[in-house]
């Protein structure tokens, strides 16, 4: 539901069709972190301090250390 408006709000703005994969990519250089943060929050605000910042780091770390499709592909 939230990629879909998101597509939407770039597709009105954007009228070169490149654009719009770079735009989404971008987004979600910025969406993703500002989730996670409040996801953090939430914990935090549940739990515990140590709990939150242990489960931020451990969400970041996932992310790094994924692998995505071309990743995989290229590697063998």
């Amino acid at each position: 539901m939230p990629r879909s408006i998101i597509l939407k709000i770039i597709q009105k703005k954007v009228k070169d069709l490149q654009f719009i994969g770079s735009l989404k990519f971008a987004s979600g250089m910025v969406l993703v972190p500002i989730f996670i943060v409040l996801q953090s929050l939430v914990v935090f605000y549940l739990l515990n301090l140590a709990i939150a910042v242990g489960y931020a780091v451990s969400v970041f770390v996932a992310f790094k250390l994924g692998n995505t499709a071309t990743e995989t592909i290229i590697d063998g």
